[in-house]
């Protein structure tokens, strides 16, 4: 029997920029990406922004901080307050100030943050702001054409397992998940590793903001730092964190090879090298984001004994990473965002300190 084809809707996207020039060249690195993105309309700040939501009903606001009259963190929560279901790309200066503002968005209801490059005259930077930009469109759009997926976890329970070692993957709409999974887990008895995809910019602002939400020291990830319990490693943009295991000692080593599920930092890399080092004693918590990076790590988590507990659709921005390893039944708990730090913790009760200082 002949199926009839499901024709999508294009996406509609209204782009927010003070400058004339940034518009167009967004409008035309969309309009070129694929057939499926609409641009709908274009605004010179946020006051413009707000007016045009009702005429232009946009599925994606990709928005500029940096404007005269109504800046964008101001123009923020207004559109999310107008239209809620919008999603809000975040175009930003990529520089330190930009960044900081860039992150401050993020936790305002941003879903993404891609840096504009510094110059005309960087091909390669060029080049990577035009993938970045139209992957986080399409990448938003193909999340919210997918329905949801009932899906059960299969993997064991969690029981008494006892982990050594907390290790996470996020992508997209991660940082404000982490940021509150961290809050709710606290200061814990061994060591948390965390891989977000996010360009390096963002990447020590996000470190310092996790600490002071938590209180619990967290550092970017160098070479040869040593994993110690009680302190939370952020892999570094561009490398992957790898751990390394000589003698009783675990430390970090930073992997300059080949992306990995088009990642780099992967979270992939980061659990295989978890398992050599530290075997099945591995708690591993897999956040919002798109594409399937960690599911080949938690299968390796999950065949040396390993658990893995997955974020829920619902309060995914993305089920992509979390979906891909439900779907595969090596989840032990499928959660929402506040579950997790709970299920987390509980394999903890019994744990003493463990590692060398």
């Amino acid at each position: 029997m002949r199926q009839a084809a499901i024709e999508k809707k294009p996406v509609r996207v209204l782009i927010v920029d003070d400058s004339k020039v940034t518009r167009a060249v967004i409008g035309k690195i969309l309009q070129e990406a694929a057939a499926q993105v609409k641009i709908v309309g274009y605004a010179e700040d946020g006051a413009s922004a707000l007016k045009a939501l009702d005429v232009c009903d946009p599925d994606i606001v990709i928005l500029d901080l940096a404007m005269p009259s109504m800046d964008g963190l101001t123009a923020l929560p207004l559109i999310l307050k107008k239209k809620p279901q919008t999603r809000i790309i975040v175009c930003s200066a990529a520089s330190a100030p930009g960044a900081e503002i860039s992150l401050r968005a993020m936790s305002l209801g941003a879903m993404i943050c891609v840096a504009k490059p510094v110059g005309t005259k960087n091909p390669k930077a060029i080049a990577e702001f035009k993938s970045a930009i139209k992957q986080a469109v399409l990448g938003l759009y193909d999340a919210q054409a997918k329905p949801a997926e009932g899906v059960r976890a299969m993997a064991p329970d969690l029981g008494s397992f006892r982990p050594k070692l907390i290790a996470i993957g996020s992508s997209t709409g991660g940082p404000n998940a982490l940021i509150a999974m961290l809050k709710d887990l606290g200061k814990v008895p061994v060591p948390v590793v965390i891989t977000q995809h996010m360009m390096d910019m963002f990447i020590p602002i996000l470190a310092r903001q996790i600490e002071q939400e938590t209180g619990v020291e967290c550092v970017e990830a160098v070479e040869g730092l040593l994993v110690v319990p009680g302190r939370i490693y952020l892999a570094s943009g561009g490398r992957h964190m790898a751990l390394k295991k000589s003698g009783q000692r675990v430390t970090i080593n930073l992997d300059d090879g080949p992306a990995e599920n088009f990642c780099k930092p992967s979270v992939d890399v980061m659990l295989r090298s978890a398992v050599e080092a530290y075997g099945g004693e591995i708690m591993t918590v897999i956040l919002t984001g798109m594409g399937k990076d960690g599911l080949n790590g938690c299968e390796a988590v999950a065949k040396a004994g390993g658990r893995i507990v997955v974020q829920d659709q619902e309060t995914s921005i993305v089920w992509g990473m979390p979906g891909s390893v439900a779907n595969a039944g090596l989840a032990s708990a499928i959660l929402p965002v506040s579950g997790l730090a709970r299920a987390v913790r509980n394999t903890l009760m019994d744990v003493t300190p463990r590692g060398v200082p």
